[in-house]
């Protein structure tokens, strides 16, 4: 798969795994006045404490609320070479504040020497939430690592993560990350991508998300591509909520225009959809108050 399309793969799955979208708005109060009858509705017993953390994907906010931790990993892997080489990503995330998380990450190839092992860190803050009519939410999101076998510093992917929703089940997301700056090598390239998915909660457990890159803009020291045109990376990942406090993932990713490659006789053949489809498997747990 072209890096771009890996990319926005890879990003998406652990921001999506803090939420996609905004808790709707909630029920009427218990015991708040009920006009049609005149009286004030009183419960039989005390209603509980809504959910900080839902089951539901889509109600969930789309960072952790304060003192969740979660910890879980990613198994990603291309189909035409399995597990060889395969990359595990071991990962956690802490709600410092209900507005404010860190997310760390470890992966590493366990049949590829070449590469022994990348840490990088995140962090998300709120900017928005509730806004529009309690339609959309705001996160500015920074993320980076480093690679201590080689030494170097992984790009700084900058941007906001964005949640609007459609309707009661479906929501558009802009996963972040636009801004990428290169800092390892000599061209160090600098580019802006326009990341777009679609989730689709349906079933109160049960998640959908289709994702996709609209054009990667260069710059510096970068080429510029289009959906369509150049490349075409599309992801699609299901997610499940099996346990209140686990969640379960597995997902297909492809560039649909991938780009051509050169034969023997310097003829250029196109490598086909199936040379860059990879498989990802994973999964969250979380700890703390829900």
């Amino acid at each position: 798969m072209s890096t771009s399309g890996r990319l926005v793969f890879l990003v998406i799955v652990p921001m999506v795994l803090t939420g996609t979208a905004f808790a709707q708005a909630p029920d009427p109060t218990p015991g708040a006045a009920d006009a049609s009858a005149g009286t004030t509705a009183t419960p039989a017993v005390a209603a509980e404490a809504p959910e900080r953390f839902p089951r539901s994907i889509y109600a969930r906010p789309m960072t952790y609320p304060q003192g969740l931790v979660a910890a879980g990993f990613d198994l990603t892997s291309m189909t035409n070479s399995l597990s060889d080489p395969a990359s595990v990503r071991l990962a956690a995330g802490y709600g410092i504040t209900d507005a404010l998380e860190v997310n760390f990450g470890y992966d590493r190839f366990p049949t590829n020497a070449m590469r022994k092992g990348t840490l990088d860190v995140g962090a998300g803050y709120m900017l928005l939430r509730g806004a529009l009519d309690n339609k959309l939410e705001v996160i500015a999101r920074a993320q980076s690592g480093y690679t201590p076998d080689s030494g170097e510093l992984g790009p700084v992917l900058a941007g906001v993560q964005a949640g609007y929703s459609l309707t009661p089940s479906l929501v558009l997301v802009t996963q972040g990350g636009q801004l990428t700056v290169g800092l390892a090598g000599d061209r160090k390239p600098v580019t802006l991508g326009l990341p777009l998915s679609l989730g689709w909660q349906a079933t109160p457990t049960i998640f959908f998300l289709l994702d996709t890159q609209l054009a990667t803009f260069a710059l510096a020291n970068a080429t510029t591509s289009y959906m369509f045109s150049d490349t075409t990376p599309v992801a699609l990942t299901g997610f499940i909520n099996a346990l209140p406090a686990i969640d379960l993932y597995a997902g297909v990713a492809a560039d649909l225009t991938p780009p051509a490659t050169m034969d023997a006789g310097g003829n250029a053949v196109s490598s086909g959809i199936g040379s860059t489809l990879s498989v990802i498997f994973g999964a969250r747990c979380y700890l703390g108050k829900r």
